[in-house]
Parts: C-alpha cells; structure tokens; sequence
C-alpha cells in the first residue's frame, strides 16, 4: 500500500468512527470539500502541518497516520493506553500505597504505644491489687486470732481497728479492679 492510500484510508477511518460526515470536517478545519476530499480519496497526501490539524480534529495523535494497521486501530478505539499515561497512572497508584503504608506504619507506632503505656498501667494495678491482697490476707489472720482467743476490754480498740482497715482495703481492691475492668473495655 503506498503511503498516500495509507494516509487517506487512516483519515476516513477515524472520520467515520467519530460519526462525521466529509462536509462537516472540512468544514470544522476550515477547508473546502475538496480540499479535504482529494487527501481522504489518497489524490493527494496533506502537507505534515495539515495533517496536524485533521489528527487534532480527530482526536488522534500524529503516529496515528504512521503506525502499523493493528497499532491503528488500538489508538483510534482508545484500547491502547499511551506509555505516559501508564507512567502517570502507577506513579499515582504508587503515591497512594505509599500514603497507606506510612499511615499504617503511624497507626501502628500508635498501638504499640498505647499497648506499651496500657501494659506498664496494667501492671502497676496488677501490683497494687496484689499489695491490697496481702494486707486483706494478714488482716484475716489478725481476725481469725481475736477469733480464736478471749477478747480483752483492752483488745476491742485493736480489734477494731483491724476490721476498719480490712474494710478500708476491700473498698480499694474493688475499685481498683473496677478501674481495671473499665480500662480493658
């Protein structure tokens, strides 16, 4: 095929494709009928600037009148992606991956903290409930002692007393444990 057959067909395929007849884009050009007829019909090959014009009319890059019949066809139907609008999409998709990973690395220094202070808050509850249990366990053998021998007049202020701080110290293990069950919620 020679190249003005070749030029002349590209042209009168993407005319028709786009759905507009041969007076409306000579007309959109600003050409005459013939003018444009004589380069569709292959009389003639357009001047590389003319050929300019009716690829920006047709929305169809300049390669499109040079390239193999295969390649033609994927420009004119949009099913070739262009290299830099490839590059441009995965820069994009590559931008957007990158925001998501160095927001999950920030979510996740932020967890490993709060766990941390979570854990170093759990243990000190934990240390403190076990001090409470101490005192409430050598309280109890304090009472069971009154329990077991004769209560002196003497005795009835210590015995007392005992049983204030026994009371005192069930009082703090429950809101502690409180606090910690409204903490792990």
């Amino acid at each position: 095929m020679n190249y003005s057959k070749l030029v002349g067909n590209r042209i009168r395929a993407a005319r028709q494709y786009r759905g507009v007849t041969t007076n409306k884009a000579a007309e959109e050009v600003g050409w005459n009928i013939s003018a444009f007829s004589v380069y569709e019909r292959a009389v003639s090959v357009p001047p590389i600037e003319k050929l300019g014009v009716i690829a920006e009319y047709l929305k169809v890059p300049m390669e499109y009148f040079f390239v193999s019949d295969d390649r033609a066809e994927a420009i004119l139907y949009g099913t070739e992606v262009r290299s830099d609008e490839k590059i441009a999409d995965l820069e994009e998709k590559l931008a957007f991956e990158k925001e998501c990973y160095e927001m999950s690395e920030n979510e996740l220094e932020k967890a490993k903290k709060k766990l941390s202070e979570a854990g170093e808050e759990t243990a000190k509850q934990t240390a403190e409930i076990d001090r409470l249990n101490k005192q409430i366990n050598t309280m109890k053998v304090e009472l069971e002692h009154y329990r077991n021998e004769p209560v002196m007049p003497t005795d009835w202020q210590t015995l007392k007393e005992t049983a204030i701080k026994s009371i005192q110290a069930s009082r703090a293990i429950l809101e502690a444990a409180s606090v910690i069950m409204e903490q792990s919620v």
